[in-house]
């Protein structure tokens, strides 16, 4: 296994945009709390789909993290992880009916480590 490299902010939100679930980890109750859920990119926005109000009613207004990864290390010779954190705020893009809340990442971090030859086809 090579090592890890760092992914500009460029590199994390294309990434994200190529998957569409990750998980969410907030607090509740002063205690650590993850949650699948659904999401979008557009742009520097990334919409999530919490698929509940109580969900989305716990984390508006918090500063929450989602992270999308894949260990796909058999099929694509990579392995990845990227983290966007920000404040989770109600979205007018989509009908109030819907449980989507807004994330503008203040920070993106991440990284992807590819196995030894996958460069190369070794």
């Amino acid at each position: 296994m090579d090592k890890r490299r760092s992914l500009s902010r460029g590199e994390c939100l294309e990434l994200l945009r190529s998957r569409s679930a990750g998980r969410v980890a907030l607090t509740a109750n002063a205690l650590p709390h993850i949650t699948p859920v659904r999401y979008y990119v557009v742009g520097e926005t990334i919409f999530l789909d919490t698929s509940s109000f109580d969900v989305a009613d716990n984390i508006v207004g918090n500063v929450i993290a989602l992270e999308c990864g894949i260990d796909d290390i058999a099929v694509s010779g990579t392995l990845w992880s990227v983290c966007a954190v920000g404040v989770a705020v109600p979205t007018d893009e989509v009908p109030a009916s819907e449980p989507i809340l807004r994330l503008h990442p203040e920070l993106i971090r991440g990284w992807m480590q590819a196995a030894r030859g996958a460069e190369t086809g070794q």
